[in-house]
């Protein structure tokens, strides 16, 4: 029974959202030391040009205006070797502010305006879910600064916990920088409200802003018409259909039936599960309850390449634990317009540039372009990086630069849409220009 629409018809690149968190939100573990605690920003590198892994914040007034660390800092001690989880930090912080509620009540009730989904969780789940609330109580009085904040759990009880952290694995926003990499986790109550779609009429960013925590962004991807609902992409949208309606179904308990999702023809490319028809460039997809070629029409005749690994089942989870020579061969064999391309070309690219093998980084990402176009949505942010990322490699290697001139404009017109002209990676691509 939430959404939101849009009041008058907007444009692609309008800012419809910038909202700050409920509670800070939660710096990955793997970013300490290089990232801020507070705002997320970068740590200022030593004078031996490393950023020490002592120093939480970027600076003095980061720290000063912190209320979490030390909280953090104490319970952390009180577990030590154990880490305490994003989830578990982020439900401390909810707690926390719930304690030094004046109206507890009225705290309470607008932590409940998250939804639950409770009762679309099977037992192994619900259990799951009760753990982890076991730990986030037990956490909270280990790093508790007051009475308030000591009793605050006992005092909520053990289904108000449970149902809490079900709250935050529905609603939980990743926070991420413009390259779209991961820093951490936040809790949004306004943007929260923004259902999801594969084909979504809005993109979420995020402001860092020293001095305060991370805000979160969205702005319209496309056109919107008044009336017309605004929606965001929860999950991997370039993923084929059966995969994205199994993930939204076990994390977010619906069946997605948006536009996208009943695309079938679209999906058979996607997917990429080629035909086994000598000569043959088609691929399998499913004709009146059969699979059958797209191209040939010859029924039942499905080839090796796209199978398994390289079918439905290969996702940006999958792709990082792959061996090299693995990930090549499912990057090389894969459909060109096909999710398995997509993801083996993403990881292949990343692998390469920490290589600094930046000639194959580029004739993998220059490779990968049109199944990313194919398989995302229209201005997808990720399509923007990519191609700023493909114009620097050009550059780099001094190669097809009048190629490389054309992307770039695109770039720039892609992140002026997803993030606006005050997004550092925007203006880092039009200085360059």
């Amino acid at each position: 029974g939430r959404f939101a629409v849009a009041k008058s018809r907007l444009p692609p690149g309008t800012t419809v959202l910038l909202e700050a968190p409920l509670v800070n939100p939660v710096l990955n573990a793997s970013h300490y030391g290089s990232r801020c605690r507070l705002c997320f920003g970068p740590v200022p590198l030593s004078p031996l040009g490393v950023s020490a892994a002592v120093e939480p914040h970027c600076s003095e007034r980061c720290a000063r205006l912190d209320p979490d660390y030390e909280h953090d800092r104490r319970g952390a001690a009180a577990i030590h070797p154990h880490e305490p989880t994003p989830t578990v930090l982020l439900g401390c912080r909810l707690l926390r502010l719930l304690a030094g509620a004046p109206d507890l009540p009225a705290a309470k009730a607008q932590a409940e305006r998250f939804v639950a989904n409770l009762e679309h969780f099977s037992r192994e789940e619900t259990e799951a879910f009760e753990a982890m609330a076991a730990m986030v109580g037990r956490f909270s009085q280990l790093s508790a600064a007051t009475p308030d904040e000591r009793d605050i759990a006992a005092k909520l009880g053990k289904d108000w916990l449970v149902a809490l952290v079900a709250r935050l694995s529905q609603n939980g926003f990743t926070v991420a920088d413009s390259e779209c990499q991961p820093l951490g986790m936040g809790l949004y109550e306004a943007g929260s409200a923004v259902n999801h779609s594969c084909c979504p009429t809005v993109v979420s960013s995020f402001k860092l802003e020293q001095g305060g925590p991370p805000k979160l962004k969205m702005r319209t991807c496309r056109d919107v018409r008044e009336g017309g609902e605004l929606s965001n992409a929860y999950i991997d949208v370039g993923m084929p259909v059966a995969a994205r309606r199994r993930e939204l179904k076990e994390s977010y308990c619906f069946e997605c039936e948006c536009e996208a999702c009943r695309d079938f023809e679209k999906d058979v490319w996607v997917e990429g599960r080629r035909c086994a028809e000598d000569g043959c460039k088609g691929c399998v997809g499913w004709k009146d309850g059969k699979r059958a070629c797209v191209a040939c029409g010859r029924e039942g005749r499905e080839g090796q390449e796209g199978e398994g690994e390289g079918g439905d089942e290969l996702s940006v989870n999958t792709v990082g634990g792959m061996e090299e020579r693995r990930l090549e061969e499912v990057w090389r064999s894969s459909y060109k317009l096909s999710h398995a391309r997509l993801c083996s070309g993403n990881e292949l690219v990343m692998r390469y540039i920490d290589q600094q093998r930046f000639g194959d980084a580029a004739k993998v990402l220059k490779g990968t372009m049109e199944a990313m176009d194919f398989c995302l949505f229209e201005n997808s942010p990720v399509v923007g990086v990519g191609l700023f990322k493909l114009v620097k490699l050009l550059e780099y290697e001094e190669v097809e630069l009048e190629l490389a001139g054309r992307l770039r404009a695109r770039a720039a017109d892609v992140l002026r849409i997803c993030y606006g002209e005050d997004d550092p990676l925007y203006k880092e691509v039009i200085e360059r220009w």
